[in-house]
């Protein structure tokens, strides 16, 4: 993960969770990080099955 992909996570994670967090209150905060954490895992597992090719 490079310097621009990690900023814009937290970007989303920042922006998301202050939107959700007055819209939809805990459960929505929470199910923003979850998604931001869900596309960083995948992401990993993605750069590490390249890693073994």
């Amino acid at each position: 993960m490079n310097r621009n992909e990690l900023i814009a996570y937290l970007l989303a994670a920042v922006v998301g969770g202050a939107v959700a967090g007055h819209l939809a209150g805990l459960a929505g905060m929470l199910g923003v990080f979850a998604g931001v954490g869900l596309v960083a895992y995948t992401e990993l597992v993605v750069l590490t099955s390249r890693s073994y090719s």
